[in-house]
């Protein structure tokens, strides 16, 4: 090892210089919230929103995307929470997996984080930890694991500022996670934004890297537990008759995901029109300039095959041309989901 690499790992051990774009020692994917695959806004509580993050809206709150970031930290986005009613607040998990968290057993780790709040915030909003020692499923971390502020606490002020905590993995984990919580109820009109999470082993937190290195590296995480496939006008995914009245798509996903995933789509009816409605999708025949074959009601079923790949398949066709190229199309709100998110 020459004096040069010694020097840059001692420096990343210890807190000291680091530079921004260091691929990996970031633990949180999406800590800068660049990818939004799902939407930039949501009043719905206990989904995710932007990758990686499974949120909470209590209450009466919108959680939404935001370009109010902290000056000198290379991020383009937060994250706000607002409240449009009493008693309402919004909360925040990201989950580790098993496989980064059992090499991490007996660690201490810190994570960091940028926030800043309006005048009507009241109270601190800081992370939790908790853990399994059976599943890395982000519903059964559930016992409580010590996390120790740093010295600037946890209470937000009205200007960009950042704050960290640490936490030691327990000897037993499988599944670990930070939850970001207020300490109290809020009042109609109260906003937190937050931005640049860091997860990383250590108890003073480095300079703010995305754990892919750069936005590709970050997409592809985020890509590996959940892919959206836009179907809204041309989308490139072409179909075949299969014999029983079904048309069929095999699509490859752009990496390959944590597990087999599950799958959902926003296909609520059919056409034989290229003038869909947003949830409608219709088929054209690929390099014919009228479609074979006629489109009854019929259903959907789509799903996935592996890691690798998914499937849609439209049922209720009648006299299609077998070998037949087909192409998909869709309405402006018409896509397929796979996740395989903790």
């Amino acid at each position: 090892m020459s004096r040069a690499q010694l020097t840059s790992t001692v420096e990343q051990n210890t807190g000291g210089i680091v530079p921004n774009n260091v691929a990996g020692k970031n633990l949180c994917i999406n800590g800068g919230f660049d990818i939004w695959q799902r939407g930039t806004s949501s009043s719905t509580d206990q989904v995710y929103l932007p990758d990686r993050w499974w949120m909470r809206a209590v209450g009466t709150t919108t959680n939404s995307q935001s370009t109010d970031v902290p000056s000198g930290v290379p991020v383009q986005y937060s994250i706000q929470g607002l409240t449009a009613a009493g008693s309402s607040f919004p909360q925040y998990h990201h989950s580790l997996e098993q496989a980064e968290v059992i090499p991490l057993r007996g660690q201490t780790v810190v994570v960091s984080w940028y926030m800043k709040a309006n005048s009507t915030w009241t109270n601190a909003f800081g992370p939790t930890a908790y853990y399994s020692n059976s599943t890395d499923a982000r519903g059964s971390l559930s016992t409580g694991v010590t996390t120790n502020l740093g010295p600037t606490g946890s209470m937000p002020t009205t200007s960009w500022a950042r704050y960290y905590a640490t936490a030691t993995i327990p000897s037993d984990a499988v599944g670990f996670q930070f939850q970001f919580n207020p300490t109290v109820v809020q009042a109609s009109g109260a906003s937190i934004k937050m931005t640049a999470v860091q997860i990383e082993v250590g108890t003073i937190p480095t300079p703010f890297a995305r754990a892919g290195g750069r936005l590709q590296g970050e997409l592809a995480l985020c890509q590996r537990y959940y892919y959206r496939q836009n179907l809204a006008n041309n989308t490139g995914v072409y179909m075949t008759y299969l014999g029983n009245a079904t048309m069929s798509a095999t699509l490859y996903f752009p990496t390959i995901m944590r597990v087999t995933p599950s799958a959902t789509c926003n296909i609520n009816s059919y056409t034989t029109s290229n003038s869909p409605t947003a949830t409608q999708v219709y088929l054209n025949a690929y390099y014919v300039g009228n479609l074979s074959g006629t489109w009854s009601s019929g259903a959907t079923t789509i799903g996935a095959g592996s890691p690798n790949f998914g499937y849609i398949n439209l049922y209720g066709w009648t006299s299609p041309t077998t070998g037949l190229l087909y192409s998909l199309g869709g309405g402006t709100s018409c896509y397929a989901d796979w996740s395989a998110e903790l």
